[in-house]
């Protein structure tokens, strides 16, 4: 794990390995109970899900005393394993499906992680709640970019960044939220391309920045994805 991570400029700590591993373990063990990942091997587990979350910090962005709120948790990705890296972050997840919310406030417990809230609400709930407290916001296969647009865009502060983490496939999604994105006060800045190790696939990092700030969003989600912007 600490060579694998050594590409990612990370030089683990033997108590950020043994998180890890702890995550790992604990993560197999309620996937019996819940639907929380398809991928249980621990090698792609490690790739796929702890390497490939921390691609972010690729992006140069991540700092000191940040607030950042990961969109659609899940099974914590790529919230925790960020969180774990970077114990000076504070990090918000939020995730609409109490079963796995509540995985996620035990892992917290697990791996006594202080710098962590669990949100249990729907995104744009959230959003209304804390428009613009974020320096960064982050979602990993959530919804179409045109869609997530709206979720997480009015969350960024003027300033801040909304990371969309992608496949292959994201030059479409792009097209289509254009418009969006720009109604929003976004613009596209960058887009990292990123292989993973061991050819198990690719990570796409789409860098939006909030230009301005706009209120009235989001609307419900009904309307979102009905008419996306």
């Amino acid at each position: 794990m600490k060579e694998l991570f050594k590409d990612l400029n990370i030089n683990l700590t033997i108590e950020q390995e043994e998180a890890f591993k702890a995550y790992y373990n604990y993560l197999l063990e309620e996937n019996k109970k819940y639907n929380l990942t398809r991928i249980t091997d621990y090698e792609e587990v490690l790739i796929k899900h702890f390497y490939d979350s921390l691609t972010l910090l690729k992006t140069g962005l991540f700092k000191s005393g940040m607030s950042v709120a990961d969109i659609g948790s899940g099974a914590g990705f790529p919230g925790i394993p960020l969180a774990i890296i970077n114990k000076d972050i504070n990090f918000s997840l939020i995730e609409s499906q109490t079963k796995k919310a509540n995985f996620l406030k035990s892992v917290l417990k697990l791996l006594k992680l202080d710098n962590v809230k669990v949100y249990n609400m729907r995104s744009e709930e959230f959003a209304k709640k804390h428009f613009e407290s974020f320096e960064i916001v982050t979602a990993r296969a959530v919804a179409q970019l045109n869609i997530l647009s709206e979720l997480t865009l009015p969350l960024v502060k003027v300033g801040g960044t909304f990371l969309a983490m992608k496949g292959d496939n994201y030059e479409s999604e792009i097209e289509e939220a254009k418009n969006g994105i720009m109604i929003l006060g976004g613009k596209l800045k960058n887009i990292l391309n990123i292989e993973l190790p061991l050819q198990l696939g690719k990570r796409t990092i789409i860098i939006i920045d909030k230009k301005k700030s706009v209120k009235g969003y989001p609307r419900p989600f009904n309307q979102i994805k009905k008419n996306p912007l």
